[in-house]
């Protein structure tokens, strides 16, 4: 990328942040890899008669990290709603964490459950594949939550439930999937336990 003139500074930190980016060799460099005769087929380029041929379904080549992927600390905590008063049901309202707040309101009927779920649980990497799993499974371990929650588990005992669960799901990957998931899927359920082996 560097010899092609995509980056403009090998010393930039991050090195792919759009602003190091040359947008334009970066598109000459893709022209040139679908330019290239990989058989005596006609290469993508060549089939039409069309100088401006290929366009782009988007706005054309672009470059990013893939290295590591982020992930939340908790996936599921409680929060006090806001005070119904007029003064604080605006944008400025106070969205605590249950912990930090006033001893007052510290009814667990009150709280406010949040999951997070999908890419803001996880952020997939992709050349593992396991998007997809991780946004259901993410979504079916709060789901189990939210159940146990409703029918009379006390918030501790829902967070605890919800973050062993989420414990075994950052573990997966393509070099653990089978030590940590039960082999038949078509068991999955609601339940952490029929997907999980160590639940």
């Amino acid at each position: 990328l560097a010899a092609a003139g995509v980056i403009i500074d090998e010393t930039a930190q991050p090195l792919l942040a759009p602003q190091n980016i040359n947008a334009a060799r970066l598109d000459e460099l893709a022209r040139r890899v679908l330019a290239h005769r990989f058989n005596d087929d006609p290469n993508v380029l060549e089939a039409p008669d069309d100088p401006s041929f290929p366009g782009y379904a988007d706005n054309g080549p672009k470059l990013f990290e893939m290295r590591r992927s982020e992930q939340r600390p908790e996936g599921l905590q409680f929060l006090h709603p806001p005070s119904r008063s007029s003064d604080d049901m605006g944008s400025g309202a106070d969205w605590s964490v249950t912990e930090e707040s006033d001893p007052e309101h510290d009814e667990e009927s009150q709280n406010l459950l949040v999951a997070h779920v999908g890419d803001a649980l996880i952020e997939p990497f992709w050349p593992e594949g396991l998007g997809l799993l991780r946004g259901f499974f993410g979504a079916l371990d709060a789901c189990s939550a939210i159940r146990q929650w409703a029918i009379g588990a006390t918030c501790a005992a829902t967070q605890e439930a919800h973050q062993q669960a989420f414990q075994q799901l950052k573990a997966v990957h393509l070099s653990t999937k089978a030590r940590i998931l039960h082999d038949d899927e078509r068991r999955y359920a609601l339940a952490p336990e029929t997907r999980y082996r160590k639940f």
